[in-house]
């Protein structure tokens, strides 16, 4: 599958089944914290170890930061001073991430969030304003600019691809992760959350579902990814000539085989046959969908801000529309509601951030919240707690809860599915 560059991997806890997407490696990965920081606190403290953990990082960095003089604008010394800097932030990271994971912090969010202030004050001394906010916009999609620098360096030089076509490729691949990230927004939750046996809640039991479901995930990945290249490729055709296209389709046919190579090994490692199952005969890549529910949503929002004081505020829309609110110190919030069918919450949050003229800017930082209103606990009871660090020209340690309104009525349903030919959700009028 063509995704959205060579930093996408999906790491899921199973202990808290949290989602994030981070790394090196173009593959999905379900993992716990056992096995996330082995080794890291001796490199850190050991100066030899250190100063190899640095190069690695600066290797690192420049890796995933192409063209950044090009798209920034700058000059080779400021480029070379940015290119420090993210290195020396990047090995901060690491060591807080270590703090964290030992238990250094009361409010890591909080903690995160005071770190990546001073981060971005160091920024923007160095880039100031205009060049901060472009650092940021560069940075929200050059994932998918390694893409297409990825297809160019395919292209002889009389084939390379023009600017515009650069700009409506990179336009491409931003769409392509949105439509997959649809698609896993229609799948049903029960789908996406393992039931483990009181057995599994151990260790290794944990160390062996993790290692399972990773496999599994990038087996159905690798289903997918035929019509997601066709996809890509179909919409490239109106403005790509017939070479360009052969490069895009054989980069993602090497990407493909490469993915399909690393699911053997696993597989090997793992006990199973190294064969990969086919798809029709043991997987559906692609499960049942769910639909949402025509009608209003009603929900209360409970936000903290930093360390301001709790907000609530109450909304009522259609659902599956976006409505805003201010959220406190500038920030504003966009929330998206979707109720479907099979009784699952989803509450999708992206930031603006006002200036001083109140003019809002969409920043790169987005994040949910799902729960089920017909298992366990109250629906009408705050639930869902989210918590992220949003970056703008500062940053902001932000939680949300919510809770569906008019739940907890006789009409509220407790099955996973309505009765054919019923509206009776509660939370909808």
């Amino acid at each position: 599958m063509i995704r959205n560059g060579p930093s996408h991997l999906l790491a899921m806890t199973l202990v808290c089944f949290s989602t994030t997407l981070h790394g090196a490696e173009n593959r999905v990965e379900f993992r716990t914290d056992a096995n996330s920081f082995s080794g890291m606190q001796q490199r850190l403290l050991d100066p030899e170890q250190r100063r190899e953990l640095r190069i690695q990082q600066r290797a690192s960095v420049e890796r995933q930061n192409p063209e950044l003089q090009q798209a920034l604008r700058l000059d080779s010394s400021t480029t070379e001073a940015l290119l420090e800097m993210l290195t020396d932030q990047q090995i901060e990271r690491i060591a807080e991430t270590e703090t964290i994971h030992s238990g250094g912090y009361t409010n890591v969010i909080q903690a995160t969030a005071d770190a990546e202030t001073g981060r971005l004050d160091r920024l923007h001394e160095l880039l100031g304003d205009e060049g901060l906010r472009r650092y940021q916009d560069y940075e929200a999609t050059r994932n998918q600019l390694a893409q297409v620098i990825r297809v160019d360096a395919r292209l002889r030089s009389n084939d390379k691809l023009s600017p515009a076509q650069r700009e409506r490729l990179q336009a491409l691949f931003v769409e392509q992760l949105e439509r997959e990230m649809r698609h896993d927004l229609l799948r049903s939750r029960a789908l996406a959350f393992p039931t483990l046996s009181p057995q599994q809640l151990t260790s290794a039991g944990l160390q062996r579902s993790s290692q399972l479901q990773t496999i599994a995930a990038n087996e159905k990945s690798l289903y997918r990814a035929r019509e997601s290249n066709r996809l890509l490729l179909r919409d490239a055709s109106a403005f790509l000539a017939p070479v360009q296209l052969q490069a895009l389709s054989k980069d993602g046919e090497e990407r493909d085989a490469s993915q399909r190579q690393w699911i053997e090994q696993a597989r090997k490692q793992a006990g199973l046959d190294p064969v990969i199952p086919n798809a029709s005969a043991t997987v559906d890549p692609d499960p049942p969908l769910r639909t949402p529910i025509a009608g209003n949503v009603r929900l209360s929002i409970r936000t903290t801000v930093n360390r301001n004081d709790d907000a609530t505020v109450s909304l009522t829309c259609r659902n599956g529309e976006p409505r805003s609110f201010e959220a406190g110190e500038g920030l504003v919030v966009e929330v998206t509601p979707t109720l479907f069918d099979d009784d699952w919450l989803d509450v999708r949050f992206h930031y603006y951030e006002k200036d001083a003229r109140g003019q809002r800017r969409r920043l790169s930082s987005s994040n949910g919240i799902q729960r089920s209103i017909a298992q366990g606990g109250n629906p009408a009871d705050y639930a869902g707690l989210s918590s992220t660090v949003v970056l703008g020209t500062k940053a902001y340690a932000v939680t949300a809860r919510v809770k569906v309104e008019g739940a907890g009525s006789a009409g509220w349903p407790r099955a996973a599915k309505p009765p054919p030919g019923s509206k009776s959700h509660g939370s909808l009028q």
